[in-house]
């Protein structure tokens, strides 16, 4: 058995869940460090250090890691420099739930994405300076090799070439979720889901449009997840269209959603921007 120190920078629902399940389940020795799901930009560029600092603090017995696992939302070029003033001989492994490589390059609105050159360059150099190098899915492992052809001048070495690469899919935890106990309601209207982050990666336009070409049937609808947004305008313009539809609205608690998924007959995922749909799963 081993010493794990799990670093989570950016502790979203889904990238929390994985933390905290990989904790859970694990046969080694894991201690965890998640710091909130916000400010991604900033994560990018000072994470590093603040992650550093809770790791050390959580060290402070003595008990000191034969690895660390870093989520890659976090410079970890930066971070193994900080690690080494303290874990000199510790291996670094990196998981990726996702990338700056081929991150759809606008925002919700069509408009240009600000600094990607910025963060694919951290990401570049957080492949060269991991140990490992694990992905969620083999999509994503082949959506950065193409996005590494884009961003680095011809004939340069990858930097995933001469470390090992791996693909270890994402634990869900299914906990409360019972299948065999679906009821069938044909007296009902089917219920679509909409369960993902609102955000323009998920193409919540092509959801409601397509929802817009079925007015003559009938259905209800619940539209859930995360929002971080000031103005979803998308959405706003939405829950108005479907108002007589709509039979539920935002994020939920895990117990009301639990009960949603139980009632519902599809869900829909349109995003053009996923390696590992927890949410689909």
């Amino acid at each position: 058995m081993s010493r794990l120190l799990l670093l989570e920078p950016y502790g979203s629902d889904s990238h929390r869940a994985w933390a905290e399940g990989y904790a859970a389940s694990s046969a080694h020795d894991v201690r965890l460090v998640v710091l909130p799901g916000e400010r991604w930009r900033l994560r990018m560029r000072e994470g590093a250090r603040l992650i550093d600092e809770r790791a050390r603090d959580l060290c402070t017995d003595g008990w000191l890691p034969d690895v660390v696992l870093v989520s890659g939302m976090v410079n970890i070029a930066e971070l193994r420099r900080l690690l080494e003033e303290w874990l000199p001989e510790v291996r670094l492994i990196a998981y990726y739930h996702e990338n700056q490589l081929a991150y759809p390059d606008v925002d919700v609105a069509g408009r240009p994405r600000e600094l990607a050159a910025e963060f694919a360059q951290i990401t570049i150099d957080s492949f060269e300076a991991a140990d490992v190098v694990v992905f969620n899915s083999a999509h994503h492992l082949s959506d950065v090799a193409a996005g590494l052809d884009s961003w680095l001048p011809t004939g340069s070495q990858s930097p995933l070439e001469n470390r090992p690469i791996e693909v270890v899919p994402v634990g869900v935890d299914l906990t409360g979720i019972d299948p065999s106990g679906r009821s069938v309601r044909r007296e009902e209207p089917p219920l679509i889901l909409w369960n993902h982050r609102w955000d323009h990666d998920k193409n919540p336009q092509a959801f409601f449009a397509a929802l817009e070409q079925m007015t003559d049937l009938d259905w209800s609808l619940a539209v859930v997840g995360a929002n971080h947004r000031i103005d979803p305008q998308e959405f706003d313009q939405a829950r108005r269209t479907f108002a007589d539809r709509i039979v539920s609205w935002g994020y939920q608690s895990r117990a009301d959603y639990l009960k949603l998924l139980h009632k519902s007959d599809i869900v829909v995922s349109t995003a053009v921007h996923e390696y590992f749909g927890v949410a689909v799963v």
